[in-house]
């Protein structure tokens, strides 16, 4: 029924409807998996999402059996206008496998000892209670 179609005119000034994003996307651009890495290397990705309350950090999980496979949080990501996020990460023994991926936290005991310099310097075991892993894991090996 032709009646029931909008003019060129119409179509241009009827506004599209919003889309939700209803799910957190992250994503790590650099490094690549399996690349491997200096000590210091600044890992970069995309954001979006995250909930007012939440906070995100980018982490390094020793893979070794030998280093307890610890997890060392290496900062809050705090994406631009764009999404676009880059961290300072520390890989520090040479010829070792480190897992690199994101975490959110969502209350305040998480992202305290998220942020905490002593969680950076020895690690943690594991993720404390309400905080999640999110995204892909990446595994880089340390030159």
């Amino acid at each position: 029924n032709d009646s029931n179609r909008l003019t060129l005119k119409e179509r241009k000034n009827t506004p599209l409807p919003m889309k939700i994003i209803d799910a957190m996307q992250f994503e790590i651009f650099s490094p690549k998996n399996n690349q491997s890495v200096q000590k210091i290397f600044y890992v970069s990705g995309k954001a979006f999402g995250l909930g007012a309350n939440e906070r995100s950090f980018l982490v390094v999980q020793s893979a070794a059996s030998k280093f307890g496979r610890r997890i060392y949080p290496q900062a809050l990501i705090s994406p631009d206008a764009l999404g676009s996020w880059s961290v300072r990460a520390i890989y520090a023994s040479k010829g070792y496998e480190y897992l690199t991926y994101i975490v959110v936290a969502s209350t305040e005991a998480a992202i305290d000892m998220l942020s905490s310099e002593s969680s950076r310097r020895d690690g943690i075991g594991e993720l404390p209670v309400g905080a999640r892993h999110v995204g892909a894991v990446i595994s880089v090996i340390r030159e």
